[in-house]
């Protein structure tokens, strides 16, 4: 059985965050999308993601600081 390949966005443009999801959905990942670092981390709590693509200015936090927690 191969692994699920699931990418987890998080982004707080609308424009930017929609046409990820949508263009990633298209090629067959399961996609999970975001505006916010505590929403991204809760998530990464509940779900494991193969990968994970953010923004690095947030309303809430500094992307690079996320993807290292």
């Amino acid at each position: 059985m191969s692994e699920p390949r699931t990418i987890l966005i998080v982004e707080d443009e609308d424009v930017i965050r929609g046409t990820l999801t949508e263009v990633l959905e298209a090629e067959g990942y399961v996609v999970t999308a975001t505006a916010r670092v505590g929403d991204a981390l809760r998530l990464a709590r509940e779900q494991d993601f193969a990968v994970a693509i953010c923004d690095v200015q947030l309303p809430d936090g500094d992307g690079i600081e996320l993807l290292r927690r």
